[in-house]
């Protein structure tokens, strides 16, 4: 598991191992209040799988990635454009949790098939 940094520089964002962005962040002298650095995590699909409420095998965590993964912008690197089908190298992150509870959530209630209908009418409007 690798650390990233999220760094924040003139309303820019650099996403990267921690030894790159440092050298970014020293380069443009990081003094001003909106710049920042945020050190980000990354999780594996289990610890995420653990973290949804209630929680999800990993199996049923694969499906919400590949609802998400279709309709939701911040998933598209999870798009293999060789198969078209879902990567299994691509990481996961915090930010990534959010919109995979809103999809277990209203897995509760309603189909698989059901839940991809109203992201895909959510895309479309966008």
């Amino acid at each position: 598991m690798n650390t990233l940094l999220l760094a924040r520089v003139g309303g820019e964002k650099y996403w990267n191992y921690l030894s790159f962005v440092w050298l970014i962040a020293k380069s443009r002298k990081i003094r001003s209040s909106e710049d920042e650095m945020e050190v980000v995590r990354e999780l594996t699909r289990p610890q995420v799988a653990a973290m949804m409420r209630p929680k999800v095998s990993a199996r049923q965590l694969q499906e919400y990635l590949n609802i998400a993964r279709k309709y939701v912008p911040e998933f598209r690197k999870f798009n293999d454009p060789r198969t078209g089908r879902l990567k299994g190298m691509a990481k996961l992150y915090e930010c990534h949790i959010p919109v995979l509870q809103e999809i277990r959530s209203l897995a509760r209630e309603h189909t698989l098939a059901d839940i991809e209908s109203v992201f895909q009418e959510r895309a479309s409007k966008s």
